[in-house]
């Protein structure tokens, strides 16, 4: 039996962050529109750069038309109103309804006159919608999507028998998160480190496709046991600095929070994968070097493992307060509730 649905339904919205408050009213708008538009506005003041909210509305509706609408402030006179809603009609065509219980559906369903369609807030915890005032404070009303994008990322960084990924799995423990494998040591075990150097290229991509996969499933913070800027250095040590174009951009522009860069203050012990025994000096130099060169933010981690532990679990800990506070919004939309007899 066909369902009664309105053939063009409108929803409106920063999506600022996307949250699962969201996903609900696209699941309510898929079963009252035959077709439906999700309006994202942009605007100089908003903390997610519109082409990532555009990737997150593509991947979580799919068969949705996502348009993306530049606008100065956001309306709130009638006039203003009514100016919008004819921009978006002049763009997009006539909609028979707007799909929200906001304001903004409000308003300009009565500019358009079309129907307001009222996706029952109390069907959603509240606790979802709060996710767009305090996203790190509601995390487990976020989409992974949003997750991966908003998670802190620490690297684990410096010279072999550090301690890098033996810290990597304590402060994922303490965390209560996740932490990235070093990609490189399982694929050199595999080979029986017989790796040349045209498998970098697979290695890298390892090692990325495991920081993104996982940056989905943390919680508010991912601990990486490596990055690119270290493939980068091992080449140079290793295959005479040959190392593909593709991974040194990647390793340009992919950014982390914060590198815990690892002292050689610890004793060397050999196993079958690690190679530089007399260099450690000078490859802790290149790292180093590596990220005060890029201007990367980092904090070296010294002395015995206590020590170097309550250091790198303190400068998490700051990062998780400026973040929170860094993606606070000060202010709620008022709700169609607000709105009395305006």
């Amino acid at each position: 039996m066909n369902r009664p649905k309105v053939e063009k339904g409108l929803v409106i919205g920063s999506f600022d962050p996307l949250h699962l408050g969201h996903l609900f009213v696209f699941a309510f708008a898929r079963e009252a529109a035959q077709q439906v538009s999700i309006l994202v506005l942009e605007t100089d003041t908003d903390l997610v750069p519109i082409q990532k909210r555009f990737e997150w509305l593509k991947e979580e509706f799919p068969t949705a038309t996502i348009i993306k609408m530049k606008i100065a402030e956001r309306p709130e006179s009638e006039e203003d109103f009514k100016s919008f809603a004819k921009l978006v009609i002049t763009a997009n065509g006539k909609f028979d309804a707007v799909i929200g219980s906001d304001e903004m559906a409000y308003r300009v369903a009565t500019q358009m006159d079309a129907k307001q369609i009222f996706p029952l807030q109390e069907s959603v915890s509240s606790d979802s919608v709060q996710a767009k005032i305090q996203p790190f404070d509601n995390w487990k009303f976020l989409p992974a999507c949003v997750k991966g994008y908003l998670t802190i990322k620490v690297c684990l960084f410096g010279p072999e028998c550090t301690g890098k990924t033996k810290m990597a799995r304590e402060l994922a423990r303490h965390f209560n998160t996740v932490f990235v494998e070093e990609y490189a040591r399982s694929y050199f075990e595999m080979k029986d480190n017989e790796v040349q150097a045209e498998e970098v290229s697979d290695i890298a991509i390892g090692q990325l496709a495991s920081e993104d996969f996982l940056a989905r499933s943390s919680q508010q913070v991912l601990f990486c046991d490596t990055d690119l800027i270290s493939t980068t250095i091992w080449c140079k040590w290793m295959y005479e600095d040959k190392c593909p174009e593709w991974v040194r951009m990647e390793a340009e522009r992919r950014q982390y929070d914060l590198y815990l860069l690892m002292d050689i203050d610890v004793p060397w012990q050999d196993d079958s994968v690690r190679c530089l025994p007399n260099n450690r000096k000078e490859f802790f130099a290149d790292c180093k070097e590596a990220l005060d060169t890029r201007g990367r933010k980092y904090i070296t981690i010294s002395g015995p493992f206590e020590d170097r532990f309550a250091n790198a679990v303190s400068a998490v800990e700051d990062l998780l307060r400026q973040k929170k506070k860094k993606l606070t919004y000060e202010i709620k939309r008022p709700s169609i509730s607000d709105l009395g007899s305006s």
